[in-house]
């Protein structure tokens, strides 16, 4: 009998490693913590920052944080709003950039803030222009629930099939997971434990690795990539697909975002985010984006219409293409000056 629980012992080593590691690294480093716990730790010391690898669940996180919070400002739109700073504003604020969805989702977002009694006064709004190219698909795989985030917050995030192949194959990459940063930070998610990143208690998107990428050849080579994709029309990337023509369905959509506003009495700003100067005149030479124009012309019109404000930076002669991480994401440099700029109307009118 002992010999063979002795062999059954040997044989079953194997399965308790396989599943005992992926859950150590999933379990230690916070990547089980629900949303609601996470906003308590958050709530408690502001220095810690929420990032989770194994995960999508940071629009549930922004969504839990706006009701919680009832910030008098709300900056809502895709990552390319997520490098404003709130406290630059002289208002309660909350940054709750999500993963760019389109805009049904960001109306769905105003209207469950509303019936949870969050509504902002003040709504700085930045879509992804290609939200409105005809030929862009959205292919996120994201929980887009919006009305069922508030009951999913308080569930602790068990480890799955998917996270611990992840987790294996993160392990065999050299340096990918650094054990000992696991234990070094209160940080919430293994992302945010290893690179000292990610989303602060107003939301703030924190990237310690973002101007070290800025200085590396990988970045100027996938700038460059995108550029050749522009210049021989033929694109890969989908957010550069061509196209001339408005995504009329996302058009009325936004324009119901307006109203709504407008008939909740929110102040509406809209930010039309960055695109790297080369990239950009590179897309309005080829003549195969006229969609973009499209947007601006038909915004600029609308503005006179309607109560809302337009912040259009989608070109920015005065930045540079190293200001951009991918062509389309500026950094801090590129965000202080749309914030400047931003804040000089703002004020004035408050």
């Amino acid at each position: 009998m002992r010999r063979f629980i002795k062999k059954l012992i040997i044989f079953l080593i194997p399965f308790f490693i396989f599943f005992c590691v992926p859950c150590f690294v999933y379990y230690c480093s916070g990547e089980h913590i629900s949303i609601s716990d996470a906003y308590k730790r958050q709530n408690k010391s502001r220095s810690i920052l929420y990032s989770k690898a194994y995960s999508n669940m940071r629009n549930m996180y922004a969504f839990y944080n706006v009701v919680q919070q009832k910030p008098k400002m709300l900056i809502l739109g895709s990552s390319r709003v997520n490098t404003f700073i709130p406290d630059d504003f002289n208002v309660s604020c909350y940054n709750a950039n999500t993963n760019g969805i389109g805009m049904q989702y960001y109306l769905s977002f105003l209207e469950n803030l509303e019936a949870n009694s969050a509504l902002p006064e003040v709504l700085l709004f930045g879509p992804d222009q290609w939200f409105f190219n005809s030929e862009h698909k959205i292919g996120y795989d994201i929980d887009t629930d919006i009305a069922g985030y508030l009951s999913k917050a308080d569930k602790i995030v068990h480890i799955n099939t998917y996270a611990i192949k992840q987790i294996w194959s993160d392990l065999l990459i050299p340096k990918k997971i650094n054990i000992s940063k696991i234990f070094s930070s209160n940080h919430i998610g293994l992302s945010a434990k290893q690179h000292n990143s990610g989303w602060d208690f107003k939301g703030s998107s924190y990237d310690n690795t973002f101007i070290p990428q800025n200085k590396c050849s990988y970045v100027k080579e996938y700038h460059q990539n995108i550029l050749n994709q522009i210049k021989t029309n033929i694109v890969f990337d989908s957010d550069y697909i061509v196209s001339d023509k408005i995504n009329e369905t996302e058009w009325v959509t936004l324009l119901n975002i307006i109203n709504y506003c407008e008939k909740k009495n929110i102040r509406l700003l809209i930010f039309l985010p960055p695109f790297s100067p080369e990239i950009y005149e590179a897309m309005i030479t080829s003549g195969q984006y006229e969609y973009l124009a499209d947007l601006q012309t038909r915004l600029m019109l609308l503005e006179n219409e309607k109560n809302f404000q337009l912040f259009d930076f989608t070109y920015m002669p005065g930045t540079k293409p190293e200001n951009f991480s991918d062509g389309h994401h500026g950094d801090p440099f590129v965000y202080r000056i749309i914030t400047d700029k931003i804040l000089s109307v703002y004020n004035k009118q408050l």
